[in-house]
């Protein structure tokens, strides 16, 4: 069974699936955020590199990082900033930024529309996820219990969120009633309760249904929108990476390349995120 998502494009046909043919292959790795993109792009690239087959799995940042370090992967995904740790066994490893995305803090419907509560502090937030507030009343919406959503800890959004709402990366969320891994998870929670809070990156904020809020920084309420996460004035911004091995071959460091070029960042901007320029 193949593990992940992948294509091959062998004698001008698409496999899905193992072939016998000889192909330059690409072990991609690490942040569910970046995967939707990278899919996408690699998809794309094959159109006019049919040697090339592009194998694409999650499981996370973290697991990015260590796929790279141990040689289980060609390249890793990141959605957060490298760890000391990290950092100290990435010799010989670039970490190349392929965009922007930002975290959205959304709410249920209920609490959106009927509890009229559109913006929030971050401070509040992190009262929230800490379990010091219980009841949307206490932060301006009406009254109704708080059903709060997490993200499993070794997930790169939950990391970036923790750092900046809980004050560590790997900070436990205590008032947190659930746990959950994939984006998809949040949205369903999300849709289907009338109190619920959770976090998803920008990208994947992509049905009506789902209410962002705007987050007040020094008096202004800021919307996490291409210009704010791109000048880095919304709190929750944050930059896409790929980890690439300087001595790995040229078939890889041609298809980060086609990441940067403008095909491979319109590819980014057509799925969500925010491209460099």
């Amino acid at each position: 069974m193949l593990k992940g998502w992948q294509w091959l494009v062998c004698g001008g046909l698409l496999w899905m699936g193992v072939s016998t043919c000889q192909a330059q292959v690409i072990e991609i790795t690490g942040s569910t955020t970046v995967k939707t993109f990278m899919e996408v792009a690699a998809k794309a690239y094959g159109e006019s590199h049919p040697s090339v087959v592009i194998r694409v799995a999650g499981g996370g940042s973290g697991v990015g990082a260590s796929s790279v370090i141990d040689g289980r992967a060609m390249l890793g995904m990141m959605s957060r900033d490298l760890s000391a740790v990290e950092k100290s066994r990435m010799q010989g490893v670039r970490q190349v930024r392929i965009g922007y995305d930002a975290i959205a803090i959304l709410v249920s419907s209920a609490v959106y529309h009927e509890g009229h509560l559109h913006r929030i502090t971050l401070a509040d937030v992190g009262r929230i996820y800490r379990g010091e507030v219980t009841n949307w009343q206490q932060v301006g919406g009406d009254d109704r219990d708080i059903l709060v959503i997490d993200k499993e800890m070794q997930r790169g959004t939950r990391q970036e969120f923790a750092k900046h709402v809980l004050g560590s990366a790997y900070a436990k969320a205590k008032g947190a009633q659930v746990v959950v891994g994939p984006n998809r998870d949040v949205s369903t929670l999300l849709m289907a309760s009338d109190q619920a809070i959770g976090f998803l990156t920008f990208g994947a904020v992509i049905d009506d249904h789902l209410y962002p809020l705007e987050l007040t920084v020094k008096g202004e309420a800021i919307t996490p929108d291409a210009t704010a996460i791109r000048q880095g004035r919304y709190p929750l911004s944050r930059s896409l990476y790929v980890l690439l091995k300087e001595d790995a071959p040229s078939y890889a460091k041609d298809f980060v390349a086609f990441l940067l070029s403008m095909d491979g960042q319109k590819i980014l901007q057509s799925v969500g995120y925010i491209p460099l320029k």
